[in-house]
């Protein structure tokens, strides 16, 4: 579905919470719009498509680290990052317009 294939890897990964910002129009969020949420995996996502979100980790208002990441074509939108709607309602409601053009 999301062109790219995946690697395991004996190590985590990614492990803890970050944020992602939106790059471009995604399913669950418009441009400029931060979503939070943790990650938590062994594997690698290697793409053949950009990602549309822009992650990071930040402690203390410091920037640890920066990646990008989550993926979307069509109407599939992929990432690592495990998020929860309530901190959010606005995920939610991008999510179900999506949907509603799509029946």
């Amino acid at each position: 579905i999301i062109p790219g294939h995946s690697k395991m890897g004996k190590r985590l990964t990614r492990f803890g919470y970050c944020e992602a910002q939106a790059m471009q129009p995604t399913l669950l969020a418009v441009p400029g719009e931060i979503v939070r949420g943790h990650e938590f995996h062994y594997s690698d996502f290697i793409p053949e498509t950009p990602a549309v979100m822009a992650c990071r980790k930040v402690r203390d208002g410091r920037v640890l680290q920066e990646w990008a990441g989550g993926w979307q074509t069509g109407n599939t939108f992929a990432s690592y990052l495990h998020v929860h709607f309530a901190q959010r309602p606005e995920m939610l409601q991008h999510w179900l317009a999506a949907a509603r053009r799509v029946l």
